[in-house]
């Protein structure tokens, strides 16, 4: 069996975090240990990025997984010669998230540094630019809809689950936010990211300034291993459900997962 993963970080893992972490668990690891899967996804990456993805290579593989993203983010028109990092494929990806153009944003200092140390455009013309589309171009609503055609373009395919990272990947927001995935869905990814914040109490935005989270997709390795056997259970019987009840609390203190970052 070939087997495909598209999608952003909730998607993917990090494979640094397994030197910070070795016994750490990854969903998505795991399926390309175990049946040599493909990963596409990309940290920071829109929904549009993946589906174009997804397009472009669905027809080679037997099944498919499409971790369905926020269509929010805009990939950056930047040319290689534009990009200081040396990576082959950066210009391809590289996208903005627009909650860290608000300069109130406890990331945004570390975007502009980024940008201004990683670019020769320099983050003062990205984001002059960024905020110019975002605040007159925009739409919110219309990005919805898009995301919907999208996704049920994507699952209208054979042999592929759609899995949402974000609420906008499986709520009508048209329609009194009903489910319209194909199987039982009252979850998205981020929302089990929230709830474990919420145990532990704190604000993800102020932690992830300070610290490295080590968590692979976001969530917990527990609740890793739940996604991962869900997973194993459509490839082997076609049947899947993300449902609230499934997941469950940190059963570690934050600590055991953020790393505080060097200075």
């Amino acid at each position: 069996m070939k087997l495909a993963i598209f999608g952003d970080s909730f998607g993917s893992y990090v494979e640094d975090h397994f030197a910070l972490r070795p016994d750490s668990f990854s969903w998505a690891k795991s399926l390309r240990c175990q049946h040599d899967a493909t990963i596409f996804s990309k940290s920071g990456t829109s929904l549009y990025w993946s589906y174009q993805k997804f397009t472009e290579h669905q027809h080679k593989y037997d099944k498919i997984i499409f971790v369905a993203g926020i269509n929010n983010r805009r990939k950056l028109n930047l040319s290689k010669s534009e990009i200081k990092i040396k990576d082959e494929n950066i210009d391809d990806y590289l996208s903005i998230t627009p909650s860290l153009l608000d300069k109130s944003h406890p990331m945004h200092a570390n975007y502009k540094d980024w940008y201004n140390k990683n670019t020769y455009v320099g983050w003062n013309k990205i984001y002059k630019t960024l905020r110019g589309y975002y605040t007159y171009i925009y739409d919110n609503t219309q990005n919805f809809y898009y995301s919907r055609l999208m996704v049920n373009d994507v699952q209208s395919f054979p042999n592929t689950l759609v899995i949402p990272a974000f609420r906008t990947a499986y709520r009508d927001y048209a329609n009194n936010e009903k489910n319209y995935l194909n199987y039982d869905c009252d979850i998205s990814l981020v929302d089990i990211q929230c709830l474990e914040f919420d145990y532990w109490g704190v604000d993800h935005t102020e932690q992830g300034h300070k610290y490295i989270d080590t968590r692979h997709g976001h969530i917990t390795d527990d609740n890793n291993r739940i996604l991962y056997h869900k997973i194993q259970n459509w490839l082997n019987t076609g049947e899947f459900s993300m449902l609230k009840e499934d997941f469950i609390t940190p059963s570690r203190p934050m600590t055991f997962y953020y790393k505080e970052r060097q200075r």
